[in-house]
């Protein structure tokens, strides 16, 4: 029963004691209610909306250079504890610079702050909310601004941790931003912004925000509102200052960029990493941003571009490390952009147009920490394809790309077959080509910056083209031609100055074969190298030329304009600039060649070619030439080209051509030519030269020889033929200077003599237009003479009696009118007639019987002995001076004289005789009826003076009518003989 009891009494003590303690703890919490109660409502009752505006103030004073303003605070803790609930209406943020202005407004800012961590020094705020927020930046240049806000570390205090909770901002939002230096002005309207907290410990923001941007930034202007989309994760939580993206999108219009970002906002600002990926669909939307200048082009070439289609465009960039804002180094970045697949078309006329297809690029961009004149631009990969004929790519770099010498290098690959990129490219040409090339391009050089652009400094470009078969055929005007082996190589250098730039262009073919209707033209082992050299100063040709050479000069030219007295070409007005400005060079070599043309259908063929020139001379250096069985090694040199190119009226040319011939047979020379003519006529050749006719105003025409042409020509050859004469040797020196035309030591060698001739037409002075003749005739042997011209001995049979050798020397002078006239009274003329071993034959019956009618007695042939004969021209007389014969016991005087009418007087007589009978024969009259009359053995002095008379006025001999009247016969004479002794001498051309 005690037990019971006690057990029944010990249950109400343990019930006691639970209410006890159960009192005084909740004695203790009512305590502390009433406490933290008595706190909040002192707190409340002491921080007054306007403390609270104040303590804002001041905090952001220890911060910021810069006043924050707000209207009273509204704030609550009763609800929302243990959160401070704060309202705040018309914040103002008011820049130190630019003369206070504002920085930043809001219309209301509403936000959550815990009282418990704000006890232990962080500060965490949540459900923020900014309503019509307004961002001002403004930069007068690089050092003032009224963004730079921020105190140095050195006299701020350290803040402490802050993090926030999901932040909204409602509209209307806007951040503007104005450049005065520019100028720009750029404006971002926020339609809705919100920033949401992490929903882990991974400290990073969702945000969502829909803005539009409008404005100029320097001269890219917005045609139209930009609409921006932005999502992605921001991190705040770590470091008010500090701010990280991850998956950062930002949308403008179509195109999509993923930003990913780490930066601290600690003064100075760093950049810790950084990429971005773009991509756009298409980035021809963009094209109305431009500038004007820049648009314009753009858009005219799209307007030319038929069906584009969209260019897509990939830009991944990053930076590469750590970068400080307020740093002068550039920063370590790369960047590279791609371009996939574009394809479109250019209508080049209303027919045809160029399609590219499967346009690609890839571009990178890097640059080194650190270095002034670092940069690189590397194109990856650019290749395209156009009118399926050819196929390009190109690569290359740029380095030193921010430095004021930026380098370059660059290789351009492109194939294709010629007639594809013709038909593609020139549709409406008549020109058809055929072939496949490779061309390969190397550029290396430097650039200068030149008022924000480019320009090359130096520039060095190599590269070759490469095919190894070509045809290329115009229709227009039946030319064909091919080229195997093909090879073209070329470089080219230069300076921005132009006082170095130089190039050279080399092009090797292994055979070109080329037509133009029936006549065709083929070469082996051509080579051809041009070079080019722009010069310092213009090309300034020299003053001197030939001197008028009488007073009456500029009065008598005008007279005869249609033949100047200068040669003074015409060169269009581009290429004398570029004869002026650059120094061409050019060389060519082949090894041989044929050339079949109906209009000289002979076996025409070029060997060992070889020449070079460049702007001032061009050089034969070797040239063989043949035509049929004729062959002929040229050199020689044209000098002072472009003196006389570009220089003024009497500008000298000088010409030198040395020609070394063997085996001349102008028979077959003159037959090709005829054959040609009938070719090309139809009708068949007469081979004879047509009668002059009366004489017509061509014929009076005057020919003067240019003043300002100086040539040395020097022709040699070994054999000639001309009929069916044989000469050995055949040479003569051509020249020409002022004025003056002459043929020098013109020797022809044949079988029965030696003959020099030295022929002059002068046109120096036009009061006196003259030709000079001298002949030297060394060992003329008659019976040898007879031999080749039997038809002489035929009409006069007793010409075949005669033997020996004469030598004559002769030379006479004439004026011309500048009718071309001959001036008869001015004409002199000298000739000496010597002979040696002169026999007379007496086989003939008729010399026989003579010679014993003249008591000579024997059938042994009489010599003539001392023959010396002179004869004279002048005052239109033709005198023959007394002169002796002696042959078999007799001795005759002889001479004579007649003039230009026909009157005439000669005289033979008997000196010595064996009969011993003086008398003499005196031959006078006139030509058409003269009379023989006897008298003394003596001439009669004087007679002369009795026939002299002027000519006629109607006497006009035209010596050029008469010297082409000349060469006319004797081309046909050739001609004639070809064609009847030399059939199978012409070659068949199809």
């Amino acid at each position: 029963m005690n037990q019971d009891i006690s057990g029944t009494l010990s249950q109400p003590k343990k019930r006691n004691t639970f209410l006890k303690v159960g009192g005084i703890v909740l004695c203790i919490l009512i305590s502390i209610t009433v406490i933290i109660a008595a706190s909040l409502a002192g707190i409340t009752r002491w921080l007054t909306p306007e403390r609270v505006a104040a303590i804002i103030s001041k905090e952001s004073a220890k911060y910021l250079r810069a006043d924050i303003s707000t209207a009273p605070v509204d704030y609550t803790i009763w609800s929302s504890f243990p959160s401070l609930s704060i309202r705040c209406d018309s914040v103002r943020i008011v820049s130190h610079s630019l003369d206070g202005s504002i920085l930043a407004s809001t219309h209301e800012v509403r936000a959550s702050l815990n009282i418990l961590k704000a006890l232990k020094g962080e500060i965490e705020l949540d459900d923020v909310h900014i309503v019509s927020p307004y961002v001002n930046i403004v930069s007068v240049n690089d050092t003032l601004n009224n963004y730079s806000i921020l105190k140095d570390d050195r006299t701020k205090p350290h803040l402490k941790r802050v993090s926030t909770g999901k932040i909204n901002i409602d509209g209307p939002a806007v951040v503007r931003y104005t450049d005065m230096s520019a100028p720009s002005e750029v404006r971002l309207s926020v339609d809705e912004a919100v920033i949401t907290p992490p929903s882990g410990n991974d400290g990073e923001f969702d945000i969502q925000m829909r803005a539009r941007v409008t404005g100029h930034y320097k001269k890219v202007s917005l045609p139209f509102p930009l609409p921006l989309t932005l999502t992605g994760k921001l991190d705040l939580s770590s470091n008010p200052f500090r701010l990280s993206t991850k998956s950062f999108k930002i949308a403008a219009g179509h195109t999509e960029a993923v930003v990913t970002a780490d930066i601290s906002g600690n003064n100075p600002v760093t950049i810790a990493s950084l990429t971005a990926e773009i991509e756009s669909p298409d980035i021809l939307e963009f094209a109305p941003l431009l500038p004007p200048e820049e648009q314009s082009p753009i858009n005219e070439a799209l307007k030319t571009i038929r069906n584009p289609s969209p260019v897509p465009m990939n830009l991944y960039a990053s930076l590469l490390s750590p970068y400080t804002a307020t740093s002068q180094e550039i920063p370590a970045l790369e960047a590279i952009v791609k371009i996939p697949d574009v394809s479109f078309s250019i209508p080049i006329s209303p027919k045809k147009e160029i399609s590219v297809r499967d346009l690609s690029l890839n571009v990178g961009f890097s640059c080194d920490k650190g270095d002034s004149n670092g940069g690189r631009l590397t194109i990856n990969e650019c290749s395209f394809k156009a009118s399926d004929g050819i196929v390009c790519s190109v690569s290359g770099c740029l380095d030193s790309l921010l430095g004021k010498t930026p380098s370059l290098k660059a290789d351009i690959k492109a194939k294709g077959n010629m007639g594809q990129i013709e038909q593609g490219f020139l549709p409406s040409s008549s020109m058809r080509a055929d072939g496949d090339i490779v061309a390969k391009s190397h550029i290396e050089g430097t650039l200068s910056d030149i008022n924000g652009a480019f320009s090359p400094k130096r520039i060095k470009i190599r590269g070759e083209v490469k095919s190894p078969l070509l045809t290329i055929n115009d229709t227009s005007c039946n030319l064909s031609s091919r080229l195997s082996r093909f090879y073209l190589s070329y470089a080219a250098e230069g300076k921005a100055s132009g006082a170095a730039s130089k190039g050279d262009l080399h092009i090797n073919a292994g055979n070109i074969t080329a037509s133009y209707g029936k006549t065709s033209m083929s070469a082996d082992s051509v080579s051809l190298l041009i070079g080019a050299k722009l010069r310092g100063t213009p090309f300034s040709p020299s003053s001197c030329h030939a001197a008028y050479s009488s007073e009456n000069d500029s009065i008598l030219s005008a007279e005869v304009s249609h033949t100047p007295l200068y040669v003074t070409p015409a060169l269009p007005s581009m290429l004398q600039t570029v004869l002026s400005l650059a120094d061409i060079s050019a060389d060519l070599s082949l090894k041989d060649g044929i050339l079949n043309t109906p209009a000289y259908p002979a076996a025409n063929s070029f060997s060992n070619v070889h020449i070079s020139s460049t702007s001032d001379s061009l050089k034969i250096r070797s040239m063989n030439l043949e035509s049929g069985p004729t062959s002929a090694a040229l050199k020689g040199e044209i000098s002072n080209l472009r003196g006389f190119l570009l220089g003024s009226a009497g500008s000298p040319l000088k010409v030198s051509l040395d020609a070394d011939l063997s085996d001349v047979d102008i028979n077959r020379l003159c037959g090709a030519y005829f054959k040609g003519k009938e070719a090309l006529s139809g009708i068949p050749c007469s081979y004879k030269a047509s009668p002059e006719g009366d004489m017509n105003a061509g014929d009076t025409v005057c020919v003067a020889i240019p003043r300002n042409i100086t040539a040395d020509i020097r022709l040699r050859s070994d054999h000639a033929e001309y009929l069916q004469h044989r000469f050995s040797p055949l040479s003569a020196c051509i020249s020409m200077r002022d004025g003056v035309a002459s043929i020098n030591s013109l020797t022809i060698g044949a079988p029965y003599c030696s003959a020099r001739l030295d022929w002059t037409y002068a046109t120096a002075d036009l009061d006196d237009i003259y030709m000079t003749l001298d002949a030297d005739i060394d060992g003329f042997d008659m019976r040898e003479f007879l031999t080749h011209f039997p038809q002489l001995s035929e009409g006069m049979p007793q010409l075949e009696d005669i033997s020996g050798k004469i030598d004559v020397k002769a030379d006479g002078k004439f004026l011309m009118f500048p009718n071309m006239l001959v001036n008869a009274p001015s004409m002199t003329a000298e000739a000496k007639l010597t002979g040696d071993s002169i026999m007379v034959e007496r086989d003939d019956s008729e010399i026989r019987h003579a010679s014993h009618m003249m008591l000579i007695r024997g059938d042994n042939p009489i010599a003539v002995n001392g023959l010396d004969i002179h004869a004279s021209f002048h005052d239109n007389l033709l005198l023959v001076e007394p002169f002796t014969l002696d042959f078999g016991g007799y001795r005759v005087l002889m001479a004579g004289v007649n003039n230009l009418q026909g009157e005439i007087y000669y005289h033979a007589g008997l000196l010595a005789s064996p009969f011993h009978l003086p008398f003499g024969i005196n031959i006078v009259g006139n030509y058409r009826h003269p009379s023989v009359r006897f008298g003394g053995r003596w001439v009669n002095d004087g007679r002369e003076r009795d026939i002299a008379s002027n000519l006629e006025d109607d006497v006009d001999v035209n010596i050029m009518r008469e010297l082409r009247h000349g060469w006319l016969v004797f081309v046909n004479a050739a001609a004639k003989y070809d064609a009847e002794n030399n059939q199978n001498s012409v070659s068949s051309v199809n």
